[in-house]
C-alpha cells in the first residue's frame, strides 16, 4: 500500500494489510536468508496495529509549507509518526501512525486545514467558587463562540476533591452539578491522566481551578502526555526552582502550552505584559504594587470608624478572602505572586527568599477559625495607631510587595497620598513596573485583583486564546 525509504538507504519499510503479514514475513525470511545469516541485514521487523493517514489535494503541488503545517498539527497533539511518504507529484502526503491515534490524527488535520471546526476538549479540576463561576460563564458563551467564530469547546471532565465525571462527547453544562453529584467515580489523578490519554482527543486542556499542591505537582506528567494546562493555581510556579524549570523547559518550544495569567492580578494582563517586555529586550528594574485584592480592600477601608476586624469580616462575607482569611493575612499569597513575577523576569529564587511581614501574630495564626474570629478585635487598636501615625505624615497604609535589585519584600508600607499606590480603592490591584524604556514614566496596571467573576473570566479568556492558537 505504501513504501518509504530514507536517503541513507539504511532501511526500507512498506505497509501492507494485516491479513498479509504472515505470508510477507515468510517470503522475506526466505529471500534474505543468506544476508541475514552473515548480518548484511540486521533484522526484519513487523509492527502491527498501524494506520495510514493520507492528505490529498491538487493545490498541494507548488505550495510551500503544506507539509510543515500538517506535521506541526500532528506534533502539537503528541501523535507519533512512524513513517512518511510523498510522491513527486506533491499531491499526496501519507503518514503512518498507531491505529489508536488514527481518528485523532484525522480530526487534527481537518482542523489545521479548516476542513472542520476548531475543537478543544477541556477537563476542569475544581468546582468551588471560581470553578463553578467559570462553568457558568462557559455555559452562557460556548454556543455563541461556536456560532460566531467556529470554535467548539467541549467540557469533557469535571472533578472536585470527592468525585469526578468524564464524557468524551461533552458534559451538559445546564446540568453539570447534578451530573457531578450523581457520579460514583472517586477522584484519582493517575486515573484522570490515564483516561484523558486513552480518549485520544485532540487539543486536550487541563484547567486546574484549585489551590492544591498535589494537582500542581502533576503538571509535568500532564504536559508529557500532550495535555495543555490553564490555571490560576499559584503553587506550581512557586514550588522549588528545579520543578519550575522543568515546566518552562517542557513549554519553551511552544508545542505544549502552560498558561497562568490569572495567578497574579486575577484577570489583569500583567504576566503577559511582563513577558512582552522581557521578550522584546527591555530590562525590568523594579516592580512594586498592591497584589492582593483582599488586603487592598482591607487597607483602603481603614478609618477611625472602620475597625480592622470589622473590615476583615466584611471582606470574608463578600467572598474577597480565602475560606480561611488567615491565608490572606499571613502575606504568603502576596509572596507567591511577587515570586512568580521574579521568576518571570529570569531570577532564580525560592519562596523562602521572599521577606514577608505577616499581619497576624503567631497566637492568631494558629488555632481554630472560631478562635481567630473571637480574638481578631484585639488587633484593632494596633492598626488604628499605625493608620493615625501614617495620616499625620500625609501617608496611607498599604500592604504591598516590591521587587528590586534581585530582592523581594512583602509588608505594610506608608505611602504618600500622591503616590500611585495610594489610589487603590476596594479590591483593586495596582502594579507599577519600572524598566529601562519606562523609566521616567513607569508603566502602571490597575484593576480588580479579586473576585470570582474577573478571575473566572481571565481563565476563560486563556482557554479561548489557547483554543484559537491550537490546530
Amino acid at each position: 500500500i505504501m513504501i518509504s525509504q530514507a536517503s541513507s538507504e539504511h532501511s526500507i519499510c512498506f505497509v501492507i494489510q494485516s491479513k498479509d503479514i504472515p505470508a510477507a514475513r515468510e517470503a522475506l525470511d526466505m529471500e534474505f536468508a543468506p544476508e541475514l545469516a552473515v548480518n548484511k541485514i540486521d533484522k526484519i521487523e513487523v509492527k502491527s496495529n498501524l494506520a495510514i493517514i493520507a492528505a490529498v489535494g491538487d493545490n498541494m503541488a507548488g505550495h510551500p509549507g503544506i507539509s510543515g503545517k500538517l506535521f506541526k498539527a500532528i506534533g502539537e497533539n503528541s501523535i507519533n509518526i512512524i513513517a512518511i511518504a510523498q510522491g513527486s507529484s506533491e499531491r499526496n502526503v501519507s503518514l503512518v501512525v498507531h491505529e489508536v491515534d488514527a481518528v485523532k490524527a484525522v480530526n487534527v488535520i481537518h482542523s489545521a486545514f479548516y476542513l472542520s471546526h476548531r475543537v478543544s476538549h477541556v477537563f476542569i479540576i475544581g468546582a468551588g467558587n471560581i470553578g463553578s463561576t467559570l462553568l457558568e460563564q462557559m455555559r452562557g458563551e460556548l454556543d455563541e463562540l461556536f456560532m460566531k467564530h467556529g470554535l467548539l469547546i467541549r467540557v469533557c471532565g469535571i472533578a472536585t476533591l470527592e468525585r469526578m465525571v468524564i464524557d468524551d462527547q461533552g458534559i451538559d453544562l445546564d446540568n453539570w452539578q447534578s451530573t457531578l453529584s450523581e457520579s460514583t467515580q472517586p477522584v484519582n489523578l493517575d486515573v484522570l491522566l490515564q483516561q484523558i490519554k486513552e480518549l485520544k482527543l485532540q487539543n486536550s486542556i487541563l484547567v486546574d481551578v484549585t489551590a492544591s499542591d498535589d494537582v500542581a505537582g502533576r503538571y509535568v506528567d500532564f504536559l508529557n502526555a500532550g495535555i495543555h494546562i490553564v490555571t490560576p493555581n499559584k503553587r506550581a510556579n512557586t514550588m522549588r526552582q528545579e520543578f519550575y524549570n522543568k515546566l518552562k523547559l517542557l513549554t519553551q518550544d511552544h508545542r505544549l502550552h502552560y498558561l497562568y495569567e490569572t495567578t497574579v492580578g486575577a484577570g489583569l494582563p500583567l504576566i503577559s505584559t511582563i513577558q512582552d517586555l522581557v521578550q522584546s529586550g527591555d530590562d525590568i528594574l523594579q516592580i512594586e504594587g498592591i497584589f492582593s485584592g483582599t488586603l487592598g480592600y482591607i487597607f483602603s477601608a481603614l478609618s477611625p470608624q472602620n475597625k480592622f476586624s470589622d473590615i476583615v469580616r466584611r471582606a470574608y462575607e463578600n467572598g474577597f478572602t480565602e475560606p480561611d482569611p488567615r491565608d490572606d493575612l499571613s502575606g504568603t499569597d502576596v509572596a507567591r505572586k511577587i515570586l512568580i513575577l521574579a521568576r518571570e523576569i529570569g531570577l532564580q529564587m525560592e519562596l523562602e527568599d521572599v521577606q514577608v511581614e505577616p499581619l497576624l501574630p503567631e497566637s492568631l495564626a494558629a488555632g481554630s477559625l472560631e478562635e481567630f474570629w473571637r480574638n481578631l478585635p484585639a488587633l484593632d487598636a494596633e492598626f488604628e495607631e499605625k493608620r493615625a501615625a501614617a495620616e499625620t505624615q500625609g501617608r496611607l497604609l498599604r500592604y504591598m510587595a516590591s521587587l528590586k535589585n534581585g530582592r523581594c519584600q512583602v509588608g505594610i508600607t506608608a505611602v504618600l497620598r500622591e503616590h500611585v499606590l495610594s489610589r487603590a480603592d476596594g479590591a483593586d490591584n495596582i502594579i507599577r513596573i519600572t524598566t529601562k524604556r519606562y523609566f521616567d514614566n513607569p508603566m502602571t496596571v490597575q484593576g480588580p485583583g479579586a473576585g470570582r467573576e474577573v478571575t473566572a473570566g481571565g481563565i476563560f479568556a486563556n482557554i479561548i486564546n489557547l483554543s484559537f492558537h491550537l490546530p
